[in-house]
């Protein structure tokens, strides 16, 4: 017999993710992630109990369930994070059934898991950066080579999201100041680097597509908006072929903007308030990482973009 979610589930599941992006403001990648997640769940729970998933069954879900679900993704290597992540999209949409589905289930809502120290972003030195700049440079020069180098500059020089950055558009770049709509519809303004803004243009100037006002400003093989998961590829293949760090990727970019500023010396709220950060805590993680100075760093960037 083939266990599957009911129909009705689904269309509750719709709502929700409705719901989610436009009362709570959620991105469109923390939207997918959310509702993956709550599928993975129901899913798991048809076959683990033998039976469709309907909405009365909804109420019957306990704690035991949830938690055979979570053991099941940590025999299969999924990281301690990632399943808090997941337990908290389930417990999102239980409490979405609860608030506006009269659908109330206490069992589902008090699983926690047990605390584990957060592990500390990785980021990269300098010279690792450099490196990496360099790496992308030795290849055969091409439009896509001049993008994954302004990519990187732009994602070491002002720590966006690889979202953020996939999402400026080419009239972004007129304005001294670009505002950033990040995670939750927060919104920040930031300046770009003049060896940003060179490296863009360098990119620009090369690209065989027509870029409009506005046309997305990073575009792909076939002229359409550059996706995380060629980005994403591109990172990889440059790793594997130079035998890079495995921590040289887009992210890891954004984690060097802010553990270089933290030790030059530059506050805390501040890095908050440059990164998007919601909260606080989410800043302070990186007052626990050592790196050298940032502030000779940046001239010696600086430097070596006006030798070049």
């Amino acid at each position: 017999m083939e266990y599957r979610i009911d129909p009705s589930v689904y269309a509750i599941l719709d709502e929700w993710t409705r719901w989610l992006g436009g009362v709570k403001c959620f991105s469109s990648n923390t939207l997918v992630a959310y509702n993956r997640d709550a599928i993975a769940f129901l899913d798991f729970l048809s076959t683990y109990r033998g039976e469709s998933v309907c909405c009365a069954s909804l109420k019957c879900i306990d704690d035991k369930d949830l938690r055979a679900w979570l053991a099941s993704r940590r025999k299969n290597s999924i990281s301690f994070r990632t399943n808090a992540r997941a337990l908290s999209s389930v417990k999102s949409f239980f409490r979405y059934l609860a608030k506006h589905k009269e659908v109330v289930n206490e069992d589902v809502l008090s699983v926690v898991l047990r605390f584990k120290p957060k592990m500390l972003p990785r980021s990269l030195s300098f010279k690792e950066i450099i490196e990496l700049i360099e790496k992308f440079s030795s290849l055969k020069i091409s439009w896509i080579v001049k993008r994954n180098i302004a990519l990187c500059y732009l994602l070491y020089g002002s720590g966006l999201r690889i979202s953020e950055a996939l999402s400026l558009r080419v009239d972004d770049l007129a304005h001294s100041e670009i505002k950033i709509v990040g995670k939750g519809g927060r919104e920040r303004m930031i300046r770009l680097l003049p060896i940003v803004r060179v490296a863009l243009a360098d990119y620009i100037a090369l690209c065989p597509f027509e870029l409009d006002e506005g046309s997305f400003l990073f575009l792909d093989r076939n002229g359409n908006k550059l996706c995380r998961t060629a980005v994403a590829g591109a990172f990889l293949s440059i790793r594997r072929q130079f035998n890079l760090p495995e921590h040289t990727t887009p992210h890891a970019l954004r984690h060097s903007f802010a553990t270089h500023l933290l030790q030059e010396g530059v506050g805390v709220r501040k890095i908050q308030e440059l990164l998007g950060h919601a909260s606080l805590a989410s800043t302070e993680i990186y007052a626990k990482l050592n790196a050298e100075s940032l502030m000779e760093k940046y001239r010696q960037f600086s430097v070596r973009d006006r030798d070049d």
